[in-house]
């Protein structure tokens, strides 16, 4: 049981916070005043999600330049959010 809980602290660290600080370079980031913290981690968080969700064949990394590249897929990325309707009107 204890080798169990083990593997499964790190199965969410290999999958969650490994690629948050290589893709996203989490750790290198200097933004530790005020809010900024919270806010910039809550964005890479929402960001990884989404380019998880987009069912192409392409590295998380991979997607990330992709969108930077590339509006149209950007666009594509932005449709997987699900909105609340009043931020959809604005």
């Amino acid at each position: 049981m204890l080798a169990a809980g083990v593997r499964a602290h790190w199965g969410i660290e290999n999958g969650c916070h490994w690629i948050l600080d290589v893709v996203f370079g989490e750790d290198g980031c200097r933004g530790r005043e005020g809010h900024a913290p919270l806010n910039l981690a809550w964005v890479r968080r929402v960001a990884l999600s989404v380019l998880k969700q987009d069912q192409s064949k392409d590295s998380i990394l991979g997607k990330r330049q992709r969108a930077g590249w590339d509006n149209a897929f950007m666009e594509h990325l932005l449709s997987l959010l699900n909105l609340p309707s009043q931020m959809e009107d604005a």
